[in-house]
């Protein structure tokens, strides 16, 4: 105890002086006189004195700002430099504060008022929304997240207001997005910037790329979709239905809590001899179930609800996609007990479905078609190596010149004159195999092609 008690005092007898320094500066109010009393100790000889005027009156705050900016003019360096340390440190702490405060009212979801870039302003859509939680946001359009990733309040005592984007994933993934913006109540304005020019200085189309926000206090609805399967071949044995099931319907919106229907159709398929669907007589009775769909996971551009009812036996899921394939913009997924995917039923929506286009009419006997850029074959080897540096394959379609320079095509709206004849070049002989060959194609128009040769491509 007598060890212990020795070491003590002599810990407290090493550091006296600075407490006893601490403690002065503590028990006395930050007045006028005490802070003209710190500036002045800010160019004493001591380091320890002059170190301690620094935090006492960094510690004061905004009230000792007047007398450190006189301070950071004067002619002691020493005075002049810890003088401008301490205001740097209190112009920290302002922004630091503000900054707070704003991230504090951003939080929530924001719906798009108005959207202007250029000359090109959009109006109110309740679907395209930020949600702020921390330095978080999430960028949704129609409940699918598109970008996601994280904020910071660079100014937000400045004119404009400052803060910047930093996109994880999603779309401008790495990216790093310069805004200004304002909080007035319940409307939110960013402007981003949209190249080299970097941070927009005002609140227009022009200067940027401007999104007027509103809060959102009660978030609007999707609209209700429709999914529907293909007919499939296989059995599909779930314990809702006593017979195999052959195709599934749902409708819902696609939003956690919302409910729907899912359609159990066990009418077995018939099919001609190319496997075509054949008529079936009298479809067997469907089955219909009512649920509610659980949000489990989110990823760019897709969603995964569970669908939950008292009358689901079997574990189902959907999955929705924002963007889906030509054959899918969803999934049924049937999962075991232990939630692994037992079986995926691809899922259309008749809403989304874009017809394909029909295949280009056939070309006049003798007319070679141009190449897409990019394909490779010993003909294009040819074009390359041609005398003058390209070869011409034209044909006529709906009025129309389709001249191949290389690699590229080139259309020509304006055709060649009728009866106009090419100078022919030395060595350009078109009787040769090779070399372009004149005709003509229904119409009366003259045109060149150039005779395939023998070796295939």
């Amino acid at each position: 105890m007598r060890t212990y008690g020795l070491l003590g005092v002599a810990v407290a007898a090493l550091f006296a002086p600075e407490l006893g320094n601490w403690l002065d500066g503590a028990d006395k109010e930050a007045t006028p006189e005490r802070i003209a009393v710190l500036i002045r100790q800010l160019g004493d000889k001591e380091f320890a004195k002059r170190e301690a005027a620094s935090k006492e009156l960094d510690a004061i705050g905004e009230p000792a700002r007047d007398a450190l900016k006189k301070a950071a003019a004067g002619d002691d360096a020493e005075v002049r430099e810890r003088a401008l340390k301490v205001l740097d440190s209190l112009d920290a702490k302002v922004r630091a504060a503000a900054a707070k405060k704003d991230l504090e009212k951003l939080q929530g979801t924001w719906y798009t008022v108005a959207v202007q870039y250029g000359g090109t302003t959009t109006g109110e859509d309740r679907f395209d929304t930020i949600t702020y939680d921390g330095t978080k946001y999430i960028q949704r359009r129609l409940g699918y997240v598109f970008s996601e990733g994280t904020i910071e309040i660079v100014d937000a005592t400045a004119q404009p207001k400052r803060i910047d984007y930093f996109a994880s994933a999603g779309t401008g993934a790495g990216g790093h997005v310069c805004s200004i913006y304002t909080l007035n109540g319940e409307e939110h304005l960013i402007c981003s910037g949209t190249g080299p020019a970097g941070r927009p200085k005002e609140f227009k189309g022009a200067a940027g790329f401007l999104r007027v926000m509103r809060r959102e206090k009660v978030p609007a609805r999707l609209p209700e979709s429709r999914f529907d399967s293909a007919v499939f071949s296989t059995d599909l044995l779930v314990p809702e239905s006593k017979e195999a099931i052959h195709r599934v319907a749902l409708k819902c919106r696609l939003a956690d809590s919302e409910t729907g229907t899912l359609t159990l159709d066990p009418t077995a398929p018939k099919f001609g001899a190319f496997g075509d669907l054949a008529p079936v007589g009298k479809p067997a009775s469907a089955v219909t179930i009512d649920f509610t769909l659980k949000l489990v996971k989110s990823e760019i551009g897709r969603n995964l609800f569970e669908l939950r009812g008292s009358k689901l036996q079997s574990r189902l899921a959907l999955a929705a996609f924002d963007n889906g394939t030509p054959w899918s913009n969803g999934r049924l997924l049937v999962q075991g007990k232990d939630g692994d995917v037992r079986q995926v039923i691809d899922l259309t929506r008749p809403d989304r479905q874009v017809p394909h286009p029909p295949p280009p009419p056939p070309l006049p006997p003798g007319l070679l078609p141009c190449r897409h850029a990019g394909s490779s074959s010993g003909r294009d080897e040819a074009d390359r190596a041609h005398p003058r540096g390209r070869s011409r394959h034209l044909h006529r379609r709906q009025g129309q010149v389709v001249v191949r320079e290389g690699d590229r095509c080139v259309h020509d709206a304006k055709p060649p004159a009728r009866g106009a004849h090419r100078r022919r070049q030395a060595g350009h002989d078109r009787n040769s195999a090779d070399r372009p060959r004149e005709g003509r194609v229904p119409g009366g128009r003259r045109a060149e092609a150039r005779r395939p040769r023998l070796a295939m491509d």
